[in-house]
Protein backbone atom coordinates (compact mmCIF):
# COMPACT_ATOMS: atom_id res chain seq x y z
CA UNK A 1 0.00 0.00 0.00
CA UNK A 2 0.86 3.67 -0.22
CA UNK A 3 2.51 5.39 2.97
CA UNK A 4 4.11 8.81 3.50
CA UNK A 5 6.43 9.84 5.99
CA UNK A 6 5.49 13.65 8.50
CA UNK A 7 8.81 14.97 9.31
CA UNK A 8 8.29 17.36 12.34
CA UNK A 9 11.66 18.76 12.61
CA UNK A 10 12.63 17.23 16.14
CA UNK A 11 11.82 14.20 18.51
CA UNK A 12 8.15 13.13 18.12
CA UNK A 13 6.13 9.89 18.76
CA UNK A 14 2.36 9.42 17.81
CA UNK A 15 0.46 7.45 19.36
CA UNK A 16 -3.18 7.68 18.44
CA UNK A 17 -5.41 8.18 14.78
CA UNK A 18 -8.55 9.92 14.76
CA UNK A 19 -10.41 9.78 11.35
CA UNK A 20 -12.88 12.82 10.85
CA UNK A 21 -15.77 13.05 8.98
CA UNK A 22 -14.29 15.67 6.41
CA UNK A 23 -11.62 13.26 5.60
CA UNK A 24 -8.79 14.70 7.37
CA UNK A 25 -7.04 12.56 10.14
CA UNK A 26 -5.85 13.49 13.75
CA UNK A 27 -2.66 12.10 15.23
CA UNK A 28 -1.61 12.61 18.81
CA UNK A 29 1.43 11.78 20.70
CA UNK A 30 4.26 13.86 21.62
CA UNK A 31 7.08 16.36 20.77
CA UNK A 32 10.56 17.69 22.25
CA UNK A 33 11.35 20.65 20.42
CA UNK A 34 12.82 22.48 23.85
CA UNK A 35 14.16 20.76 26.81
CA UNK A 36 10.43 18.45 27.97
CA UNK A 37 7.93 16.51 26.11
CA UNK A 38 4.36 18.42 25.03
CA UNK A 39 1.08 17.10 23.90
CA UNK A 40 1.12 17.15 20.11
CA UNK A 41 -1.82 17.10 17.46
CA UNK A 42 -1.40 16.61 14.17
CA UNK A 43 -4.17 17.65 11.30
CA UNK A 44 -3.32 15.81 7.95
CA UNK A 45 -5.32 16.47 5.21
CA UNK A 46 -6.95 13.35 2.91
CA UNK A 47 -3.33 13.44 1.11
CA UNK A 48 -1.67 13.14 4.17
CA UNK A 49 -0.09 16.54 4.29
CA UNK A 50 -0.75 18.72 7.39
CA UNK A 51 -3.60 21.03 7.49
CA UNK A 52 -2.00 24.41 7.67
CA UNK A 53 -4.87 26.15 8.65
CA UNK A 54 -4.57 24.52 11.83
CA UNK A 55 -1.91 25.65 14.43
CA UNK A 56 1.08 25.65 13.48
CA UNK A 57 1.22 24.23 9.96
CA UNK A 58 -1.00 21.03 11.18
CA UNK A 59 1.06 21.03 14.17
CA UNK A 60 -0.72 21.96 17.94
CA UNK A 61 1.91 22.00 20.73
CA UNK A 62 0.43 22.02 24.30
CA UNK A 63 2.48 21.97 27.93
CA UNK A 64 0.22 21.01 29.93
CA UNK A 65 2.47 21.20 32.94
CA UNK A 66 5.34 23.30 31.75
CA UNK A 67 8.61 22.46 32.40
CA UNK A 68 7.61 18.62 32.49
CA UNK A 69 7.01 15.45 30.57
CA UNK A 70 3.53 15.63 29.00
CA UNK A 71 2.49 12.86 26.49
CA UNK A 72 -0.68 12.06 24.65
CA UNK A 73 -1.54 8.44 24.29
CA UNK A 74 -5.15 8.82 22.96
CA UNK A 75 -7.71 10.68 20.79
CA UNK A 76 -11.61 10.59 21.31
CA UNK A 77 -14.59 12.94 20.54
CA UNK A 78 -17.23 14.02 22.82
CA UNK A 79 -20.69 13.80 22.31
CA UNK A 80 -20.74 17.32 21.08
CA UNK A 81 -17.93 16.65 18.29
CA UNK A 82 -15.00 18.13 20.40
CA UNK A 83 -12.01 16.54 20.14
CA UNK A 84 -10.51 14.97 23.19
CA UNK A 85 -6.85 14.64 24.28
CA UNK A 86 -5.58 12.16 26.74
CA UNK A 87 -2.35 10.93 28.02
CA UNK A 88 0.04 11.65 30.96
CA UNK A 89 2.15 14.54 32.85
CA UNK A 90 5.15 13.73 34.81
CA UNK A 91 3.83 16.47 37.57
CA UNK A 92 5.49 15.15 40.29
CA UNK A 93 6.98 11.82 42.17
CA UNK A 94 4.54 9.85 39.81
CA UNK A 95 2.84 10.39 36.30
CA UNK A 96 -0.86 11.94 36.10
CA UNK A 97 -3.86 11.78 34.04
CA UNK A 98 -4.16 14.94 31.81
CA UNK A 99 -6.90 15.59 29.57
CA UNK A 100 -7.45 18.54 27.27
CA UNK A 101 -10.26 19.50 25.01
CA UNK A 102 -9.62 21.03 21.63
CA UNK A 103 -12.70 23.88 20.77
CA UNK A 104 -13.54 24.19 16.72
Amino acid sequence: GDGFIVDLGGAEELHAVLPLADGRVLLAGWSNHSGNNKFLVVVLQQDGTPDASVGSDGLLEFDVVPGQDNEAWGLARDPDGRILVFGSTSAGAEDDLAIIRLLP
